[in-house]
Order: C-alpha cells, then structure tokens, then sequence
C-alpha cells in the first residue's frame, strides 16, 4: 500500500478489512485531512463496514489524543454504516479510527468511502 514516498492513499485502504488490537481504546488508523489550517466548518461523512467488535471514529486536532469534536461509535452489524462528524476547520487535522471494544475484543472493520464537505471556505487544493 506504500507510495514511493512511504505515504498510503485513501484508495489503497478502501475496502481493505482492518483489525484493531485488543486493547480498548487502541488506535487501528489515523488520517491526516489538512495540511493547513482552513477556515469554517469541516464535515466528514465516512462509511464503514464493522464486521466484528466496536468501533469509534472522531477528528482530532494536531493531538490525535485529543478530539475536537465527539467521537461516534459502530457496533458491528452487517453491511454499510454511515456516521458524519463535524468540527471547525481550523481544529481539524486528524480522522481517528480506534477500537472501543472492551479489553481482549478485537474489532474488525472496512472504510469504504470518506467525503470531506466544507461551510465557509475550502482549505486550497494542492
């Protein structure tokens, strides 16, 4: 799933199953959004397929330890799931994906799709 440069894109996880330790609380992924600092309101609608555990999903500013907007959580169940989080642009650094499963449970889950929308002004493409 490397670039040449040691960097994933999105396209290379889509739909790849992903498993989480069994720790509670243990992040499985982190997504880097924006590069700079973008003024308004970001909202990230991902869809996800939980297959097996719990999981939480939140944005986190430059701390990928602490959220700047409450995190959703997924329980398993067949299918697409679909959970939207929003914060201000400005704090948004981080899409986390982490297990809340209670300790020895592993959680098993794909993203098939995120979709990043902006009120105010866009971050500039690159």
């Amino acid at each position: 799933f490397l670039n040449k440069d040691d960097s994933l894109r999105f396209g290379d996880l889509a739909g790849v199953p992903i498993e989480t330790t069994a720790l509670a609380w243990g992040y499985a992924l982190v997504i880097s959004l924006v590069p700079e600092i973008a003024p308004g309101v970001a909202t990230i609608e991902v869809n996800v397929e939980v297959m097996d555990g719990k999981l939480g999903i939140a944005l986190s500013g430059a701390d990928s330890s602490r959220f700047c907007a409450p995190e959703r959580t997924l329980m398993a169940m067949p299918g697409r799931q679909s959970v939207v989080v929003a914060a201000k642009g400005v704090d948004v650094r981080f899409l986390v994906f982490r297990n809340v499963a209670p300790d020895g449970v592993r959680t098993r889950f794909k993203v098939l799709n995120i979709e990043a929308r902006w009120r105010g002004t866009a971050p500039a493409s690159s």
